[in-house]
């Protein structure tokens, strides 16, 4: 329990650390927060660090496609990034899919195999998540909202059983006890077999 209640503060202070951080000019803050935070979170959270660290990797840049489309085809406009790429979404955003990759073990654990439950959670919650960085001055949306957001619905709502199934995939569905999160070991084979 305490796992997952730490991973939901910092996932909040992480998302203010990126979005805030880019609205008032530093743009690295984020990133240099979600880098600390990881590295900690493999050290000493996560069991199965290699598996998770993969994980991780694919969700960011999974992430970093989405956004990257939808920079792209204009559903959205970021301010300035650090690395000044057209063709790829800031590293603030990428930053945040990685940070939220790491909740799917903690904090949403409760999600994995609901796959409905995701979908609906990705299409409200990720558009709102979106919404409230345009409210911060972080991004805009380059069409009219309602429209924008019907799209990162979508997305998102897309996205989200993706997602779950990728923890069944990587080998992440976890267990807890006594606060810190446990892997279910992995299943020996029996004689026989």
């Amino acid at each position: 329990m305490i796992s997952k209640i730490f991973n939901f503060v910092v996932l909040q202070v992480g998302w203010f650390a990126c979005v805030l951080g880019v609205a008032k000019g530093y743009t690295w803050l984020g990133p240099l927060f979600v880098l600390l935070f990881l590295v900690g979170h493999l050290a000493w959270v996560s069991t199965h660090w290699r598996r998770e660290m993969l994980f991780i990797l694919a969700v960011g840049g999974l992430g970093a496609v989405a956004d990257s489309l939808q920079k792209m085809y204009g559903v959205l406009t970021y301010l300035d990034d650090f690395l000044r790429l057209d063709w790829l979404a800031p590293m603030w955003i990428i930053s945040l899919w990685v940070l939220f990759a790491t909740s799917f073990g903690t904090s949403l654990k409760w999600m994995q195999g609901r796959y409905v439950i995701g979908a609906l959670f990705g299409f409200i919650g990720g558009p709102m998540s979106y919404l409230a960085g345009v409210k911060c001055g972080a991004l805009s949306f380059k069409y009219d909202p309602t429209f924008s957001m019907l799209v990162l619905g979508l997305v998102w709502g897309s996205l989200m059983p993706l997602l779950l199934w990728m923890t069944q995939i990587f080998g992440l569905t976890a267990v807890e006890s006594n606060g810190i999160l446990l892997h279910q070991p992995e299943k020996a084979a029996s004689p026989g077999n």
